[in-house]
């Protein structure tokens, strides 16, 4: 992922990924084992070829403008390099590159330009040899050793690469203007919290915090001012009453991440380097975010809300943002709207190993949760198949996936279709899955089987039967109730096999009556597909939890099921 992740090896994975693959591979296969020594040796011998192969064809590759770097830990740039910041020499001057081939050090330049918001002035001011022991912390992952310490300079920047043949990776960033008082625990306690609250999440960037690969040496101190602080709380004293009444020496010190770069299909259009801002004391102990107190408040608040308990947390940093805001309800045509710009703050708390992100609105001094993460228990489920329960969650729940919370998670061995079969369903043999307990809001709470073969179900809880559809909790019990008193039926007896949204044609004013229909837009509405496995009922409500309409469908129940409603499951009697 771009700007977080480990990535790949380039926009040519067969050239760059295969080599040191392939070597690894039959050096510890049952071939080699079984030939000896020599022909593991042939073997390697003709991998490293292929290697070499592959590094000779990277400076005719650096013109593409493909980043082939490893920034955040060794990251797969995809950058189109910016030609209007190619010079004639990236180097200040020619006696200083040395061994070091001119397209890698432009390939390091366009790297610190496009993700770091380095200076397109700034020009590569030295070389070195280079080996494990210049990494300052930071991992290398390549199957080549390092061979060159590159650094660069302009406008009051320094970036340190180390470099070999198709992989680099960003060792050190540093602003070249700070105060000289400013002590180096104070500088390393900001640069760690920094990396903290810029951790990506594994699957994908939205606001996410854990999977951390931005190393602190990586975040760079842009400015720094000496400031008494009123209490030793630093001013923000929300989540620590605890810390003093007296006056503190310390420090305002802003940082600066790096860009999330896009994708390959997406347009590279330059965005601005995160900032933070911090405040700190003058050891470096005590480090809070630049955020007034009643914003620390309303996070505080709005946080527990969502879980956070009463004991002790810490605030990760708070980033100013901005966003488009007044049009969350509207649906669209015939309702257009135009949003209104939104100031605030993001702020990344945190309570054990669980993390909440809640953006407050300067103006209206309000707050809202956009994310909660329990990272251990995502992990244990692995990224995928977290995000489809949260997912299917996010829609029983009437919430965005991102604020569904996964509380538990219980490795088991389940029957056939998970242990929670329909009576039409011929499930076969059993599996090895996951119980997975999610919250929502307060009282809010549902239980998931999960399994490869037989994907996701509800446990029945609160009386409805088991499920496999997306519908909203709520408006299922109105359609399940209401079908099980038509049917006279317990709703266990019940499945909900489809729904929908219902669409209309929204036709302007001018258009001729027999004009095709050109806008289609979404309304209130929901189609709702019922069953007892005998006959269908199809429901339609609005959201509000009001039916509209129901009809009964007619025809043999066989001829109108779609085994693929039911994930890798085949029906009885069915045909199919």
């Amino acid at each position: 992922m771009a700007g977080g992740g480990w990535g790949g090896w380039g926009h040519d994975r067969r050239v760059f990924l295969y080599p040191p693959v392939i070597m690894r591979y039959f050096m510890s296969s049952r071939m080699v084992r079984r030939s000896g020594v020599w022909a593991g040796l042939v073997l390697g011998m003709l991998a490293c070829v292929a290697s070499s192969a592959s590094s000779n064809g990277i400076a005719n590759r650096t013109s593409n403008g493909i980043s082939n770097g490893f920034a955040n830990g060794m990251t797969d740039g995809k950058a189109p390099i910016d030609r209007s910041t190619v010079t004639s020499s990236p180097v200040e001057n020619a006696a200083i590159a040395g061994q070091v081939p001119v397209g890698v050090l432009e390939q390091l330049r366009q790297d610190a330009i496009g993700r770091w918001g380095f200076p397109a002035s700034g020009k590569v001011v030295r070389t070195a040899a280079a080996s494990l022991r210049d990494m300052e912390g930071v991992p290398w992952i390549s199957a080549r050793v390092p061979r060159w310490k590159v650094t660069l300079e302009g406008a009051g920047q320094r970036v340190v690469y180390v470099a070999s043949e198709g992989s680099f990776v960003l060792v050190r960033r540093e602003g070249l203007e700070l105060p000289q008082g400013l002590p180096a625990q104070v500088r390393e306690a900001v640069q760690r919290s920094a990396a903290q609250y810029w951790a990506l999440p594994e699957g994908g960037p939205m606001v996410g915090s854990f999977g951390a690969k931005l190393h602190p040496s990586q975040v760079m101190v842009g400015s720094a001012e000496a400031v008494t602080w009123k209490d030793g709380c630093l001013e923000l004293g929300v989540l620590d009453r605890n810390c003093g009444k007296e006056a503190v020496a310390g420090w305002r010190v802003t940082v600066a991440g790096g860009r999330e770069l896009p994708g390959p299909a997406a347009i590279a259009v330059p965005q601005p380097v995160p900032m933070l801002t911090f405040r700190v004391d003058g050891t470096g102990r005590r480090v809070q975010p630049d955020l007034p107190e009643w914003a620390g408040q309303l996070v505080v608040k709005t946080a527990t809300e969502w879980g956070f308990g009463q004991g002790k947390g810490r605030f990760l940093g708070a980033a100013v943002v901005n966003w488009p805001k007044g049009c969350e309800q509207v649906r669209g045509l015939p309702y257009p709207c135009d949003p209104i710009p939104g100031s605030g703050w993001l702020v990344k708390l945190e309570q054990g190993l669980r993390r909440w992100t809640v953006r407050v609105d300067r103006e209206e001094r309000s707050a809202v949760l956009l994310q909660r993460e329990n990272p251990v228990l995502e992990q244990t489920l692995g990224s995928r198949l977290a995000m489809q329960v949260k997912m299917l969650a996010g829609g029983h729940l009437e919430l965005l996936s991102e604020q569904v919370w996964i509380t538990r998670v219980e490795a088991r061995r389940f029957g056939g279709c998970l242990g929670l079969p329909l009576p039409i369903e011929d499930c076969g043999m059993g599996e090895q899955g996951y119980r997975v307990t999610v919250e929502g809001r307060s009282g809010q709470r549902q239980v998931y089987r999960v399994g490869e073969r037989f994907g996701i179900r509800t446990e029945a809880i609160g009386g409805l039967p088991v499920r496999t559809d997306r519908l909203p909790s709520r408006l299922a019990r109105v359609v399940l109730q209401d079908a099980g008193a038509r049917l006279k039926l317990r709703m266990d007896g019940l499945h909900i096999r489809s729904f929908e949204e219902v669409t209309e044609c929204f036709r302007s004013p001018t258009a001729a009556p027999n004009e095709p229909c050109l806008t289609w837009v979404t309304t209130d509405r929901l189609r709702v597909v019922v069953t007892n496995f005998q006959e269908d009922w199809v429901y339609e409500v609005n959201r509000a939890g009001k039916v509209l309409s129901v009809q009964r469908l007619m025809g043999k129940l066989n001829d109108r099921l779609d085994d693929r409603l039911i994930a890798g499951v085949r029906l009885r009697g069915a045909g199919c």
